[in-house]
């Protein structure tokens, strides 16, 4: 079905260089979406594989197809050319090895149109293998306020689940290419400071671990760059500690917004974790008083909560937690410790066998 309005709802938008082996699944994906108002908008960054004969075949099969064929000039002046080029109100980002869901862009779509501070939309996605075998699942926060809590630990969104506003990106100054492969991580932060962002629950997208994708290529680089970005998100949002009740009701909401039971179990359990390892944070950089009461909070939830706590403090060395109660004297005399935070101090080390 073509779209029949001048200016598409969605520019889907995807960046080719030397992707023969994957390309006609990714593009397949997104011509069997169940939403047909988008245009698709492929900039081929001059590859010397078989991909220009693959694109060009599409060209005569679908009209929504726009190829744009061009010298090298890498990832970041690509997306940005996108961007400029677009017709769409949306922007639905897709990589040349992925595959997305065929409700994704309807999904997005209706959530971005019901919900106009949101600036960006992305979802859970599926972890596949070079064969396409399905390796891991991974749930994101759901809200604006765990997603920048998030932020604080990493990057939440795999680049090709999202969808965002195209005046937005345009307004933040498009992608930068003064961090690395970590662009993504960086719009986002800056998306944050001018509305909300969100994600669905629902897997809108499968994304393949490649030999020859970035996040293999340029792993190291790749993670030395988001460290620096996360450790000046952090110096920018200081850590908060979320109170029992709040921990509590948010972990239900999520358990009950999931499309099954296993889903919302899974929605819920990443919630806990995320909060565990920022009490891990918190305590690794020293605060460790915020840190044992958001450990605290968690655990105390029930036994979900317990086993989140658990499962971080494993990662916490002996070393660094007494390092950080080091830093801050006044710990055990103060106050406002009360006496089961102090027993969870004290366990820490039973917990984490």
């Amino acid at each position: 079905m073509m779209s029949t309005t001048k200016n598409p709802k969605v520019t889907v938008l995807m960046t080719v260089y030397n992707a023969e082996e994957y390309l006609d699944e990714a593009i397949q994906s997104i011509l069997r979406q169940d939403f047909a108002d988008f245009e698709f908008l492929i900039i081929n960054d001059g590859s010397s594989d078989k991909s220009q004969d693959i694109l060009d075949r599409y060209i005569a099969i679908d009209k929504r197809i726009k190829i744009i064929n061009q010298k090298n000039i890498g990832l970041v002046a690509s997306l940005n050319k996108g961007v400029r080029l677009a017709r769409g109100k949306y922007i639905a980002r897709m990589d040349s090895d992925d595959i997305s869901m065929s409700k994704r862009l309807s999904r997005q779509v209706i959530f971005l149109n019901s919900h106009p501070k949101v600036m960006l939309v992305g979802g859970c996605f599926e972890i596949i293998d070079e064969e396409g075998n399905f390796l891991d699942r991974v749930f994101t926060p759901l809200n604006d306020r765990d997603i920048r809590r998030s932020f604080l630990m990493k990057n939440v969104f795999g680049h090709a689940s999202v969808m965002y506003r195209r005046d937005a990106v345009l307004q933040a100054g498009g992608y930068s290419d003064q961090v690395g492969p970590t662009e993504d991580l960086e719009l986002w932060m800056r998306l944050s400071q001018k509305g909300q962002i969100a994600a669905l629950p629902y897997c809108l997208m499968r994304y393949r671990i490649n030999r020859n994708g970035i996040s293999n290529t340029k792993s190291e680089q790749q993670m030395r760059f988001t460290q620096q970005l996360l450790a000046q998100y952090r110096q920018q949002n200081p850590f908060q500690v979320l109170s029992r009740q709040t921990i509590k009701k948010t972990a239900r909401a999520y358990l009950e917004s999931g499309p099954g039971l296993f889903f919302g179990v899974g929605l819920k359990m990443t919630f806990l974790l995320d909060n565990a390892q920022l009490g891990v944070k918190m305590i690794r950089y020293r605060h460790p008083l915020k840190g044992l009461r958001q450990l605290f909070n968690v655990a105390s939830i029930g036994r979900s909560g317990v086993r989140a706590v658990r499962i971080r403090l494993r990662h916490l060395g002996t070393s660094s937690f007494r390092l950080a109660v080091i830093s801050e004297p006044s710990l055990e005399s103060t106050k406002q410790v009360n006496d089961s935070e102090r027993d969870l101090l004290k366990t820490k080390v039973n917990l984490s066998d």
